[in-house]
This record gives C-alpha cells, structure tokens and sequence, in this order.
C-alpha cells in the first residue's frame, strides 16, 4: 500500500533526513557534498524555506527547517 501524502503547513518545523543505502557514504568527495549544500541553499530561497540547523556525518545529512 502506497504511503499517503505529507501534509505541509507554513510555519510548521519539519525534520529531514537524508541517508545512504545500507548506511552507505552519500558523497563520495567534497565536490559533492558542496553541490549538495548549494542546491539546497538556492531551493530553499525558491520556496521561502528557513533551514534552522545542518548536521553532517559521512552517513547522512540531517537539516530542520
């Protein structure tokens, strides 16, 4: 059965997480990891997104907005 869809509400503090398959690496080099800050700097300016926190480790990216 498919998972029903998120509601979104503004104003509200959302957590999200990013991680790997089986725990595995998510960037493989630094150039990677700094797309991946900079696509979620500029998307979060297009949909008004406040990212209050960024944690990191090799596993996985977590970020509360």
């Amino acid at each position: 059965m498919a998972r029903r869809p998120r509601l979104f509400a503004a104003g509200v503090l959302y957590h999200v997480i990013v991680r790997g398959n089986q725990r595995q690496k998510i960037f493989t080099s630094d150039g990677n990891y700094q797309a991946y800050i900079e696509r979620l700097a500029r998307y979060s300016q297009e949909i008004r997104l406040q990212v209050a926190r960024l944690l990191s480790d090799p596993q996985s990216r977590s970020f509360a907005g």
